[in-house]
């Protein structure tokens, strides 16, 4: 006979609220909401802890409910020969064809699936640009490479459509089968347009052109995709996750009805429209991302009434997370990259050389970049099971909150009149560019942490090898002399459809350089408001900084820099003299540490011989009352110009008025960092007083 047995207590189930009563013993006196608990962008709160209550039907809305995950899609016929759960793109950016053919034997020799070509920074991402401008550069960038059964992908701008057709007319001088390459080639013209500031008139036949030439690519046989609806241009001009999400839905909504309107049903247009969206160092929010969007795309599916779903998504790593200063630590940011695309289920995959903001990655940061997702596919195994972040509560909760979110967003675009309504209105723009002045306000003032730039910086890093830069970049030629032919009128539906894209690979094959035929098909506009700076990663402000402490070391063979005035033993002033350290590294400033001084003569004495001319008190409240004053008056005795000290407001009360403004400025958690060390510079003389902020 055997009692039921009952666990104890201490084994039992604990409730959320005892949980909460345990965790905010620890909090001195804040709560969880307080100490624990942000914000995303788009105003969704990051809790702590999740449970199934987390996850409800009130959590999701009824289209969320009904919406299946969309089936991942593979190029292969024969689903046994596709033994990898994504295709391992590699990035092509050397602006010499010849280097550029040798690096793509290496990369493919190294195992990438294919390659992502970069023939246009238009919408900034690859470091440089290939200089492809007559059909014969093809045959150089491609010498000795056989193209069978690899994908193929293009970063393009303006110009896609004639390195559409020069592509094709490649392949078919070569004899190259066109059914025997996938991948896309990036038409992507809401994004062009909302970069260069341009709209083509008449508006109801903008896409006219791109429509035509996905009418003729379709009919050759490709099984390359025209479209790609990219939220990398919402993202890098610094739009929260939720609006690249809606963005990037109304694009591709765009792009599904032009094509319906030139006669593809809905599955044939689906299979002319890709979707990629940019993945980062937040593992969490980019999985849920990608999840989001195939709920959507789902939605957007079923309203249609589409039969299959062929449609691939695509990653790219975020050029707006990549960093110059401390460019090592974006390794780790394309490791989470990596990470987060392969537990949302992504096709295909990009990423950037951890040293592409300095400049053309060399051969060895290109390695680690394709190293980086070869070993996450075949030692880590990511990717191996279906939809991995099933059922985790945050990653659930948070996946329909921004669904949900952004289904808002492009709810609103669409009562607006639609994507491209939006992009004239100058509607998308201000809505970006809110979230985007927010971001960089939480670098300034330490809300938004970017490590090694505002935290844990490295001002003695070395800087990164690159591209031999030595090596003949190649350039287009002098179009003065050339006349700009005359164009087919584009036919996006019946028998003549194609026509002008067509006759534009007539054009290449009798030798009319690229650049001559985009040209022609320039046609009338209306300026537009530009999307924000996209080359500007946002953290430029404070980058700035660290390069200019680098060129005033070059000249003057030390840093600007600080005394560190520590008031009392380690205890008191350790914690603050690390954060000041980190503060002013930040913007290149060394601060001149020490271990602290017996007296105020001691560290006055001390200061003497620092050469500094700016100091900073670090000790605690306690310290301050005694010492702070009267050593600010002996440290200008000394010749200080400046005095800072890390202190909470509240400091000031403390002191007589009088005495207030022997300090410059008060430091502390909140403040206007990047306003602070320009201010610095301005100080010690490094920097001319027009520093833009």
């Amino acid at each position: 006979m055997t009692d039921k047995y009952e666990l104890p207590d201490s084994l039992k189930s604990a409730t959320r609220d005892q949980w909460r009563g345990l965790v905010e013993k620890s909090l001195n006196g804040k709560t969880i909401d307080q100490a624990l608990t942000y914000k995303t962008y788009d105003g969704i709160e990051i809790k702590p802890l999740y449970t199934k209550d987390d996850v409800t039907s009130e959590a999701a809305s009824a289209f969320l409910k009904a919406a299946n995950m969309q089936e991942r899609q593979v190029a292969d016929t024969d689903p046994s020969s596709h033994v990898r759960p994504w295709k391992i793109l590699q990035l092509t950016d050397i602006p010499s064809l010849k280097s550029a053919n040798k690096q793509i034997k290496i990369d493919l020799d190294g195992g990438a699936s294919g390659l992502f070509l970069a023939i246009s920074n238009d919408i900034p991402f690859a470091s440089a640009e290939l200089p492809i401008y007559s059909g014969r550069d093809y045959e150089t960038l491609f010498d000795g490479i056989d193209l069978t059964g690899k994908s193929i992908y293009f970063s393009n701008g303006s110009e896609s459509i004639v390195n559409a057709a020069n592509f094709i007319s490649y392949l078919q001088t070569q004899g190259i089968d066109l059914a025997q390459i996938e991948g896309s080639f990036g038409f992507d013209p809401l994004s062009i347009f909302a970069c260069m500031g341009s709209f083509p008139e008449p508006e109801d036949e903008a896409l006219d052109n791109w429509l035509d030439a996905a009418m003729a690519i379709k009919d050759s046989g490709s099984k390359m995709s025209s479209f790609t609806a990219s939220g990398r241009t919402w993202q890098q001009a610094g739009g929260s996750e939720a609006m690249e999400l809606g963005y990037t839905l109304a694009t591709a909504l765009t792009y599904l009805r032009g094509l319906a309107k030139a006669g593809l049903s809905i599955d044939e247009a689906l299979t002319q429209v890709d979707i990629s969206l940019t993945t980062n160092g937040d593992i969490f929010l980019s999985t849920a991302k990608l999840r989001a969007m195939r709920l959507l795309w789902s939605k957007i599916c079923e309203e249609s009434g589409a039969k299959t779903k062929p449609t691939k998504f695509i990653a790219e790593m975020s050029y707006l997370g990549l960093t110059k200063a401390d460019p090592e630590v974006n390794m780790l940011r394309a490791t989470a990259a990596t990470v987060a695309a392969g537990l949302g289920n992504v096709d295909a995959l990009v990423l950037l050389p951890f040293s592409a903001a300095h400049g053309v990655a060399n051969q060895d940061a290109r390695r680690l970049a394709l190293n980086t997702q070869i070993i996450s596919q075949e030692e880590s195994h990511i990717g191996q099971v279906e939809d991995p972040a099933a059922g985790s509560w945050y990653v659930e909760s948070l996946t329909n909150q921004l669904a949900e979110k952004a289904w808002d967003i492009f709810q609103q675009t669409e009562k607006l009149g639609g994507m491209a309504k939006c992009l004239k209105s100058g509607h998308v723009k201000s809505t970006i560019d809110q979230v985007r002045e927010t971001q960089i306000n939480d670098i300034a003032t330490g809300k938004k942490e970017i490590t090694g730039v505002t935290t844990f910086p490295n001002i003695n890093e070395t800087t990164p090898n690159l591209f031999d830069e030595e090596e003949e970049w190649e350039e287009a030629g002098d179009s003065a002399n050339m006349s700009v032919p005359v164009l087919n009128a584009p036919v996006v539906s019946g028998d003549q459809r194609g026509a002008r894209f067509k006759d534009i690979i007539e054009q290449i094959k009798q030798g009319t350089p690229t650049y001559i035929l985009d040209e022609a098909l320039e046609g009338p506009a209306t300026l537009v408001n530009m999307l924000g700076d996209l080359e500007n990663r946002i953290m430029e402000d404070v980058e700035f900084l660290r390069k200019l402490s680098d060129e005033v070391l070059a000249l003057n063979g030390k840093r600007p820099n600080v005394f560190l005035a520590n008031i009392g033993k380690p205890a008191d002033f350790t914690a603050r003299a690390t954060w000041a350290k980190s503060y002013f590294e930040t913007g290149g400033i060394e601060a001149l540490g020490n271990d602290g001084f017996a007296n105020n003569e001691e560290l006055v004495e001390a200061y003497k011989t620092s050469g500094s001319t700016i100091a900073c008190l670090c000790s605690s409240d306690k310290l301050y009352e005694q010492d702070a004053v009267q050593l600010a008056k002996d440290l200008y005795n000394a010749g200080a110009e400046a005095i800072y000290i890390i202190a909470r407001p509240k400091f000031l009360k403390s002191i007589n008025f009088e005495d207030r403004s022997l300090f410059q400025t008060l430091l502390y958690q909140g403040t206007d960092m990047v306003s602070t060390l320009v201010e610095i510079h301005q100080i010690i003389g490094f920097a001319d007083e027009t520093v833009a902020v």
